[in-house]
């Protein structure tokens, strides 16, 4: 299955940066204006950097706040990322909330065991933390060399057929007696 990564038409520097990385990460993807069953969207904040970063196909969509992103060049990591499918790790996604949202990543990384990178997403203090590396034999040990860029996301929505979930912002109330 073909997924379009789309992007506004006059998208700076930045987005445009992430759009061509997830286009070499994620197996099968293109930047495209058009639509297919199963859509990257990048949302800008006033065409100064990348905002959010929505996932849809016929059933739902997934949205996401990027609260950071560095780039490979911003990381000086000039490494090359091969054509093989990334395999998908996935951590602490403990929760119901957190299943669809790993089935949601299942459907942009299918499981083919082709080459030795991998694609880590961990779940910590609601926040999503992506990494991709390449892990390398050692004689006996394994290392691990990071390959791809750094995303730090944050869940905003998820719509289902059955079910969706709004994520509001934390808001601390303080009542005074």
């Amino acid at each position: 299955m073909l997924i379009a990564i789309n992007i506004p038409k006059n998208a700076c520097k930045e987005t445009q940066e992430l759009a061509k990385e997830l286009s070499t990460i994620i197996p099968y993807t293109f930047i495209s204006e058009e639509k297919t069953d199963l859509n990257i969207q990048i949302i800008e904040y006033n065409n100064i950097r990348p905002y959010k970063l929505i996932i849809k196909d016929l059933e739902g969509e997934i949205e996401f706040k990027i609260v950071e992103y560095l780039s490979k060049k911003k990381l000086n990591n000039n490494l090359i990322i091969t054509e093989d499918s990334p395999q998908l790790i996935v951590n602490n996604f403990s929760t119901s909330l957190g299943g669809s949202v790993v089935n949601w990543l299942e459907k942009l990384f299918p499981c083919k065991i082709e080459g030795r990178q991998v694609v880590t997403f961990q779940c910590q203090n609601d926040f999503i933390f992506f990494r991709m590396y390449r892990y390398i034999f050692r004689n006996e040990k394994i290392d691990f060399q990071n390959i791809g860029p750094h995303l730090c996301l944050r869940l905003v929505k998820l719509k289902n057929k059955e079910e969706e979930f709004v994520i509001k912002k934390y808001e601390k109330k303080i009542t005074i007696l």
